[in-house]
């Protein structure tokens, strides 16, 4: 089981895209660390994942339309079903309009030690996640 969750994710790539609309996203650098988080109360996109950095600021969402995701990488869609509650990310590459991440894993619960037990609870509330 192990050796299929290394090859599905092992060049899994995704476009962080809304960075114009998030004030935290003027921070990213390449290598940086993030976490996608399914967004259940998305009324919007049923398959939307919020990315955040480690002070929990919003610095955009995982692309899920054919016009933001940029060729060769998934739409959340695609990887929706592949994540528990969120997955890990590494930035890749930065644009001026989005960034390319890498995810690095598909549990939140793979995540833990990058966060501390009160922010992991924040993160729970504001987007209505039962653990």
């Amino acid at each position: 089981m192990e050796e299929l969750y290394e090859e599905i994710y092992e060049d899994l790539y995704v476009t962080l895209t809304g960075l114009k609309h998030y004030e935290a996203s003027k921070l990213l650098e390449i290598g940086m660390k993030l976490i996608g988080i399914k967004d259940y109360k998305n009324k919007y996109d049923q398959d939307a994942i919020v990315v955040v950095n480690e002070d929990m600021y919003i610095v955009g969402y995982v692309a899920n339309s054919p016009y933001t995701v940029i060729k060769g990488t998934k739409s959340a869609g695609r990887i929706y079903d592949y994540l528990n509650l969120g997955g890990y990310l590494e930035v890749m590459f930065i644009t001026k309009d989005s960034a390319i991440c890498k995810v690095l894993s598909s549990d939140i619960s793979d995540v833990l030690d990058f966060l501390d037990s009160t922010t992991m609870e924040n993160i729970f509330n504001e987007f209505n996640i039962d653990d």
